[in-house]
């Protein structure tokens, strides 16, 4: 979790619920397990591609409606994800990535209620911060035999800009159920490398444009209108 950002932005929250107290509202958690990477993540020597990356999620969100069916909702998420697969070379055509994604973002966006179902459908834009850490391997032929050279590549890309789409449908009292996808770009070019080691490597290897992810998750939520 970002503490800086979650201290900032939660006033935010609570002086929009005092400020709109006769409209509907609702506040909650929101826990997302597990987080898989979709897209053009699903290339095998992507350090993203499923199955070789899992992760978590954990947010704030508060919401309000302006009738049975329309409304909005804010949501201050922070997600990690990591390799679990591999973390050392297999061969020169199945190289590990060590890979460490962490996100901080803020979404905002609309929600429409179906009743009949209790199930809501939220279109949301996001803006956040994104760190990521590879560490790639490539072949390098030895004196006594074929071995693998190692190189970290850091980023920390702040104020990009992405979109959620989700469903939630609600279990029982204020228990609710979560499926969602994220797709935020990354910028293309170098402004987010705070640090290579071993810059000879070709670090374009553990460069991605987009990071996409699903993740089914749980939320309680407080409230009416939820």
């Amino acid at each position: 979790m970002k503490p800086l950002l979650s201290c900032a932005l939660l006033p935010l929250l609570w002086s929009a619920t005092a400020s709109s107290a006769s409209l509907p509202t609702y506040w909650g958690i929101v826990g997302s397990v597990p987080i898989v990477p979709t897209g053009s993540s699903r290339d095998g020597k992507n350090p993203f591609a499923l199955g070789n990356i899992i992760g978590y999620g954990l947010g704030f969100e508060f919401g309000q409606y302006f009738g049975p069916k329309f409304g909005y909702n804010i949501r201050l998420v922070s997600t990690e994800l990591d390799n679990k697969k591999h973390r050392y070379p297999v061969s020169p055509d199945v190289l590990a990535y060590m890979v460490e994604l962490n996100h901080a973002y803020l979404s905002g966006g609309v929600n429409y209620k179906y009743p009949k179902y209790d199930v809501v459908f939220n279109a949301n834009i996001t803006i956040g911060r994104y760190n990521s850490g590879f560490t790639v391997w490539t072949p390098v032929p030895f004196e006594d035999g074929d071995g693998y050279w190692g190189g970290t590549y850091l980023r920390d890309d702040v104020g990009v800009l992405g979109f959620e789409l989700g469903v939630t449908k609600k279990l029982k009292w204020g228990l609710q159920a979560n499926v969602f996808y994220h797709y935020s770009r990354l910028p293309k070019d170098d402004s987010g490398i705070k640090d290579l080691h071993y810059r000879l490597l070709d670090a374009s290897k553990a460069d991605i444009s987009s990071v996409q992810f699903a993740g089914f998750g749980i939320k309680y939520l407080w409230g009416r209108g939820r």
